[in-house]
């Protein structure tokens, strides 16, 4: 029987544990959790060739640059031929965006357990390297996913064999996968940084109608379950992931069109992939 994590105790639980529980007690408590559910890992032989196929990607992009693609609205007219010859990671649902252009990225990031639990199926038919949550490791069978451990602890992972901190957005996750991959520099792109919904961060939502907060309609569609974003722990974990970067000799800058996020240099993005 596996030790479930923490995000994944069922939701009306949680809501309990909020209710009783003081919140620096309930951050220490899954924490422990979360090393716990880890440490079972450890019985199957499968965590340890996935483990070998992880380290074997640390530092083979050294010196290259990648682009990371957001799902804000500012994709929705974006030429992905703009993009080509340089290494992509494309996050949660994005790769409809990719879909629609008849091409594929080189990584696919998911973290978000709802996205997972609802769209493993078209997850695992896209052609690209993924990255997944280890606790979610039964739904991908392909050669092409490896998975990462979640640490509940606020950090930025220099090694993400050890496992990786979500820090309220996928984004940051592909930032670390990023690092240790060794790319000297991550352009960002469709990472807006605003959203419009009814709600507090990181409360479970079904949407209701189009979806407004992302490049298409059909991203969060009627009746999908989806996350509230944590902007402001977003960008707790940006300036992280800048200073991680930066204290290596390396960069992270912002080519987003119109977006609102300040934590990164704002560039052309042309400038910054030839």
């Amino acid at each position: 029987m596996s030790f479930l994590h923490p995000d994944m105790l069922p939701y009306k639980l949680r809501r309990i544990g909020r209710m009783l529980v003081p919140a620096s007690a309930r951050v220490t408590i899954a924490a422990g959790m979360q090393e716990f559910a880890n440490s079972q890992y450890r019985l199957y032989p499968s965590f340890y060739n996935n483990q070998r196929r992880v380290v074997n990607l640390k530092d083979s992009k050294k010196g290259e640059v990648c682009v990371i693609i957001g799902n804000g609205p500012s994709m929705r007219d974006f030429d992905l031929g703009r993009l080509r010859g340089t290494d992509a990671f494309c996050l949660n649902r994005g790769y409809l965006l990719w879909q629609a252009a008849k091409i594929t990225p080189r990584y696919l990031v998911v973290t978000n357990p709802l996205v997972v639990e609802q769209f493993a199926s078209e997850l695992a038919s896209v052609d690209a390297d993924h990255f997944l949550p280890w606790e979610h490791r039964r739904r991908f069978v392909g050669d092409n996913s490896m998975f990462l451990m979640l640490r509940w602890k606020a950090h930025f992972s220099l090694d993400i064999a050890k496992g990786i901190w979500g820090g309220g957005t996928v984004t940051f996750a592909a930032m670390q996968i990023a690092y240790y991959l060794g790319y000297s520099r991550v352009v960002l792109i469709g990472v807006d940084h605003s959203f419009n919904f009814d709600g507090t961060p990181n409360s479970e939502l079904v949407a209701t109608g189009a979806d407004q907060n992302h490049f298409t309609p059909d991203y969060f569609s009627n009746g999908v379950k989806w996350h509230a974003p944590d902007l402001a722990l977003s960008e707790i974990s940006y300036a992280i992931a800048r200073d991680a970067f930066a204290a290596d000799g390396r960069e992270i800058v912002d080519a987003t069109e119109g977006g609102q996020l300040q934590i990164f240099p704002k560039v052309c993005l042309e400038r910054m992939i030839l």
